[in-house]
């Protein structure tokens, strides 16, 4: 990285340079579609990637619930075949489908049911019949203290719960009466609030409170939907649960757990497994993972708003927990084991995958003590609205993170998108990170120094894999901040296209560009806009392929707020900033800059156009002091 003439030093700098005498004239012009031009000194016209990234996302706060309620009778004006009236240790039924054995009704046939009243009992249902059972919960309130307060044992076609029209019905059972084998599963024996070892669907117009004291609140061996109504759901273990599959289309789904996950799947069976959220709402409190799928996930649509809490005491991480399928909430966590060392020692992530996780649409807000999104495999994200605070990674991927779209804002992380291969096609992110912005780790595991510094192992770094590190943005608009590496590969860094703002560390440890070892790897730039900026003790520097790059560091930092500006040998200016942050290196590349042309930066000047994330998009920069003159690479 060459440094600047008359720049050993910032002081020195500050000697010999003086104050521009000579108005600066702009280079750069907003043309009508909003696109920012640069005209050189022979009339030619350069676009310069300024990509919009005026878009936001902002979080959405956890409703406040209680589950201090009294069962209410709604309206109901669809056909039935039978009525069920509960009351208090049996039933009265009228019509046929329905035995009653004490506290214990049995649903023994296909049918639409209506179903009112209290019981301190138990609902069964157990058909052989061919044809679905539905039941109309209208004012329903059912506990049980010995088990399941609703038991699906058989039914060959899906059972239904529906809620009619602005009814409340409460459903709760024992703490005491169910107990994990010696692995921690649940060996096939009831242990939720509402249990069934068929498929269940959840819809309707009302609200269904459901309370999980011994374990679970819903828990199914097959599939499970939720497609209408409300449904509230407090559990000591897992929320919800649907072993092979589970899918949210519709409804509002508010899950309360104090040890165990939001919703889940469990069965790693090929072709089991997924869960999707295509619609409706769900909020999640859990002390485990928020959504966890033993398979893929998969978001386009709805509203997704997620908090975990998790622990940071170490000493729990070999514990048993009653009901959550062995280990910890959710399972081990596996892959990359670097990270914040104050992360949970639970596994508390907001999104979690085996498979690939996959977001295409949705308002998605998470705050948790692990990573916000979190797979075995790959992340993709394709549109959508994400407001991400974690205690851990942003986003990561063992193998792969892919962003193609949407608006994504990484509020809070450790490091911001952590994968082997991290791929920006598209799309607005932010990222704010203690440690990186962005992490390509994995391969070889060198990672280059400041420039020239040899390569080194990178600190906690999967040196098993076989994959090489790559960091590669073709499109969209990157702003970091980090007080880490700004963006940092164990290998190649390639921009493509888009924009890339970091700014990066202020301490001499980091550097805002971090590639792998420097004598192999480097970050190469051919297209968008690149301007990173930060510490220049570790800093590295970038080479443009048809593009011309120019990097300087000083010795001295300047202090935040700082503006800056860059003019080319007509006067005209090519880039104005103001840092948000302290900082001793710069390294600026888009379409204006050429290789060999030199170039002359002023500082504490003042930038009449408007700003987008510390950049002037076009107008002037006045009143500057002269730093010195450089030659771009």
């Amino acid at each position: 990285m060459k440094k600047l003439a008359l720049c050993l030093s910032l002081c020195a700098a500050l000697m010999l340079a003086g104050c521009s005498d000579e108005p600066s004239q702009s280079g750069l012009e907003t043309s009508a579609d909003g696109s920012i031009i640069y005209t050189d000194q022979n009339g030619n016209k350069f676009p310069v990637t300024f990509d919009d990234g005026s878009e936001t996302a902002s979080p959405i706060e956890l409703p406040e619930i209680s589950f201090e309620q009294s069962a209410t009778p709604g309206s109901y004006s669809g056909t039935y075949d039978t009525t069920v009236t509960l009351s208090k240790d049996t039933a009265l039924v009228n019509g046929s489908g329905v035995s009653v054995d004490g506290n214990k009704v049995t649903f023994t046939a296909q049918g639409t049911y209506l179903v009112s009243g209290e019981l301190q009992g138990q609902l069964i249902v157990d058909t052989p019949d061919q044809e679905k059972v539905k039941l109309i919960l209208n004012g329903v309130s059912v506990c049980c203290t010995d088990g399941p307060a609703l038991l699906v044992q058989t039914a060959a076609k899906k059972v239904i719960l529906y809620s009619a029209k602005d009814s409340v019905n409460l459903f709760s059972d024992g703490s005491d009466y169910y107990a994990p084998a010696e692995d921690g599963s649940s060996g096939g024996v009831p242990n939720a609030c509402i249990w069934s070892a068929e498929d269940l669907k959840l819809d309707g117009d009302g609200s269904i409170y459901i309370t999980g004291n011994c374990d679970k609140g819903i828990n199914t061996k097959d599939d499970l939907e939720i497609c209408g109504g409300n449904v509230y759901v407090s559990a000591k273990g897992a929320c919800v649960r649907g072993n092979d599959s589970m899918t949210v289309n519709g409804g509002c789904l508010h899950a309360v757990s104090s040890e165990g996950d939001g919703i889940k799947t469990a069965n790693t069976d090929q072709g089991k497994g997924s869960l999707t959220v295509c619609g409706g709402e769900i909020y999640i409190d859990s002390f485990g993972d928020g959504i966890s799928s033993a398979a893929e996930l998969s978001i386009s649509g709805g509203t997704v708003v997620i908090a975990t809490q998790g622990t940071v005491d170490s000493t729990d991480s070999a514990t048993t927990y009653a009901g959550w399928g062995g280990g910890r909430p959710g399972g081990p966590g596996g892959g990359m084991q670097e990270g914040n060392p104050n992360k949970s020692s639970t596994s508390a992530k907001g999104l979690k995958a085996t498979g690939l996780l996959h977001v295409s649409g949705g308002n998605i807000t998470v705050d948790c003590a692990d990573d916000a999104l979190h797979s075995d495999t790959a992340v993709q994200i394709d549109s959508g609205n994400l407001y991400l605070i974690a205690n851990d990674d942003g986003i990561h991927g063992e193998q792969s993170a892919i962003i193609d779209g949407g608006v994504i804002e990484i509020a809070e992380s450790y490091e911001g998108v952590e994968a082997i291969e991290i791929t920006i096609n598209g799309g607005t992110l932010r990222v704010t990170a203690s440690d990186d912005g962005f992490n390509a780790c994995g391969g070889s595991n060198t990672m280059g120094g400041g420039f020239g510094r040899p390569g080194q192992a990178a600190e906690g770094s999967t040196s098993d894999s076989d994959e090489t590190p790559l960091l590669i943005f073709n499109g969209g608009y990157t702003v970091v901040d980090a007080s880490g590496d700004g963006i940092d590969s164990n290998g190649q860094i390639i921009v493509n296209g888009g924009t890339v703002i970091v700014y990066g560390p202020t301490d001499n440890g980091n550097g805002p560009i971090d590639h792998g070892d420097a004598r192999t790897d480097q970050l190469t730039i051919s297209g968008g806009t690149l301007l990173a900026i930060g510490s220049a003790g570790m800093a590295d520097t970038a080479v443009g392929q048809n593009y011309g790059v120019i990097a300087f560091m000083t010795r001295s930092s300047f202090v935040p707020d700082t503006t800056m500006g860059v003019f080319d040998t007509d006067g005209n200016l090519i880039l104005s900033f103001k840092a948000p942050k302290a900082f001793a290196s710069v390294v600026f590349s888009n379409a204006s800059v050429q290789s060999g042309a030199t170039y002359t930066i002023g500082y504490n000047g003042t930038i009449a156009g408007s700003l987008q994330d510390g950049i002037a998009q076009g107008g002037t920069y006045e009143n500057y002091t002269e730093l010195g003159e450089i030659q771009a690479e």
